[in-house]
């Protein structure tokens, strides 16, 4: 799961700890050190569900859940999946790390995954 780190004093948090943080005191001050709009989310952890996890607050949100299952039922059974979630663990690390806090870059995939994961609630 994504952590989060001060960029100040270095401290680092857990994804969902930093959210409850963030919407209890309505900022990203270090709550260790006190420094100003210090807390970044570090994605240079190799667990995966990068962008879904970006776009949803938490690795443990529901619908993270909905798509790691299909990642692991569906997508990692066919040869042509394997090959997609390898591409995908290749390319969505950078563009979380360049975009994943960036409100355009959360909308686009939110409406994308949101559309996506009512077809495999369906399904089910």
């Amino acid at each position: 799961m994504p952590k989060s780190k001060c960029e100040s004093c270095g401290k680092r948090y857990g994804a969902d700890e930093t959210m409850a943080w963030i919407n209890r005191t309505g900022s990203r001050d270090c709550p260790n050190c006190g420094s100003d709009d210090s807390l970044r989310v570090d994605y240079s952890e190799d667990e995966g569900c990068y962008i879904a996890t970006a776009v949803y607050g938490s690795y443990d949100s529901s619908e993270v859940w909905i798509l790691r299952k299909y990642r692991d039922n569906t997508l990692l059974k066919t040869f042509y999946g394997r090959i997609f979630v390898k591409f995908y663990y290749f390319i969505s690390p950078t563009l979380v790390k360049l975009f994943g806090e960036k409100k355009w870059f959360k909308e686009v995939f939110k409406s994308k995954l949101d559309v996506f994961i009512d077809k495999l609630e369906k399904q089910i």
